[in-house]
This record gives C-alpha cells, structure tokens and sequence, in this order.
C-alpha cells in the first residue's frame, strides 16, 4: 500500500526506491540527535548501500504489517526532514504505538505537529486502529506539547518518561 499524504507544507509519504541519498544524508546529519530514538541498525547506516538496506527493511515492515514508517518531507524542495513510525502494532485489538522524530534544523517550525496530526487521521480513518499510545522522555517538554496539542492524553508517568494515549473518536 503506497501512502502519500499532502498537507499545506508537506509529503508524508513510504520510502522508495531512489530515497537513499536523502536517507543517508538526513540519517549521517542527526546522528547524535537522533541516537536515544532510532534502533542500533538505523544508527550504524554510513553509506548507500545501508540506506538502501533502510528502504527494503521499512517497506517489508509493512508488507508484514508490523511497522509503518512515513519519511516527511519538505513539499517545496523534497527534502527528507523526518519520520513517523506506527509500531507494536496489534491488529486484534486495533491499536499501535506512535513514534516521531524530526531533524534538528527543523524543529520548533510545527513540522512535527503537522505530520502527527495527518498520519494520526489516516490511522484511525484507513488502517482503523482505534487506539495510539505514544511515549516520551518526561523531561522532553516539546514533545509532551506536540502530543497534547494533537489530543493525546497522560495515561501513565514512569520514572523516565511519560504514556501518552489517543482514542478514535
């Protein structure tokens, strides 16, 4: 399934063929911005050949359907600035785990917000999950703002971080 979802700023949208470049790039410039939130593999990524292992690894997730991830991208100039991954998905129960995360020099400009809110709508609306959970370091004040801006609410506070939930309504 080919998702592309247009807002007024960006594409959300699968990876494909041809991503690599963008991949590497966005992966190699966040590297120590991204270390606490993207899996080992993701992080050891430091040529071609291993962004394009990234592309076949996240479209068999979701031939799988056990993972979805959407790169976002800056609509005007294509430009590869993030990612939203639905996970720990249970399709018995209709309910997935959300997780974000964007480039540094794009942060605090309501990139993110834009983007959850969009796949968020597709989520409930055409994969019919109808329950998000989402989770955050507690002391990551911006991204407790982004998720209950977007409707989210505290279900539960860790030592660590914070379970933020999302029903369809």
């Amino acid at each position: 399934m080919c998702i592309e979802i247009e807002t007024k700023r960006l594409m959300l949208r699968n990876y494909k063929e041809g991503d690599e470049n963008q991949i590497l790039y966005f992966l190699l410039q966040n590297k120590n911005h991204l270390k606490d939130v993207i899996d080992e593999w993701e992080f050891a990524i430091n040529d071609l050949n291993g962004a394009k292992d990234y592309i076949k690894k996240k479209k068999a997730g979701w031939v799988l359907k056990t993972i979805l991830s959407v790169g976002i991208w800056l609509k005007e100039d294509n430009l590869l600035i993030g990612q939203l991954i639905l996970f720990k998905i249970n399709w018995r129960e209709l309910k997935g785990q959300l997780g974000y995360y964007i480039s540094k020099d794009f942060q605090n400009k309501g990139f993110t917000s834009e983007a959850v809110r969009e796949i968020v709508k597709y989520i409930f609306e055409v994969l019919n999950i109808i329950k998000l959970e989402a989770y955050c370091n507690k002391d990551n004040v911006v991204s407790r703002k982004l998720l209950e801006h977007n409707k989210f609410t505290i279900e539960e506070i860790y030592d660590k971080q914070v379970k933020y939930t999302l029903n369809k309504q």
